[in-house]
């Protein structure tokens, strides 16, 4: 079964209870072709830590939509490196940039 279509992005901050009643700040994050809700990274320990649970959820975001990216990249370097007297380094080094920089939460 194929995992929920990329790109994934990151939803509103927002306020729930969890299985306890306990208030938790939640960011969920969905898929934007279909707006299901993937995952969501949460904090039951106070407004101080939703900086880095929202820098959870910006780090998951990015990994998921960079990686047929960065995959695709590693795959043409394997391939490339195999035969290097036949290899236009400068494409491959162009496909490497752009996979670096979206992984980086570029382009």
């Amino acid at each position: 079964m194929p995992h929920t279509p990329t790109p994934w992005n990151i939803g509103q901050y927002q306020r729930e209870l969890d299985w306890y009643g306990n208030e938790v700040l939640v960011t969920g994050i969905y898929s934007k072709q279909d707006g299901v809700k993937v995952a969501k990274v949460e904090t039951w320990l106070g407004e101080e830590y939703k900086a880095e649970s929202d820098a959870n959820a910006e780090l998951i975001v990015r990994a998921v939509n960079s990686h047929a990216a960065l995959l695709e990249a590693l795959k043409l370097t394997l391939m490339n490196a195999k035969a290097p007297e036949a290899t236009d380094w400068s494409a491959v080094v162009q496909r490497l940039e752009r996979a670096i920089a979206q992984a980086e939460g570029g382009a």
